[in-house]
């Protein structure tokens, strides 16, 4: 598959690693202002599925749906993250 966006950037991390590597790249790719936090744009992919974030407000909506959505992988297998601003 092929994103053609500028400022994209990608990890790798487990499905146990959500709440650690993942949250930090999404606050790495962060847009932050007086008003608020804006988070980047992310798809999620991991075995043959895509999950397309780009919809969510704000972390905790992003992590809720991630969780939910990743709840029957195993803690090993792997998930491939791609944000863009």
């Amino acid at each position: 598959m092929r994103l053609k966006k500028e400022k994209a950037f990608f990890v790798e991390f487990s499905k146990s690693e959500i709440h650690s590597k993942f949250v930090e790249f999404v606050d790495e790719n962060t847009t932050f202002s007086d008003a608020n936090a804006t988070i980047p744009k992310v798809f999620l992919f991991y075995k043959e599925k895509m999950l397309d974030l780009t919809g969510m407000q704000n972390l905790e909506q992003l992590l809720s749906i991630t969780d939910l959505e990743t709840e029957f992988l195993k803690d090993d297998d792997n998930i491939i993250a791609v944000a863009y601003k």
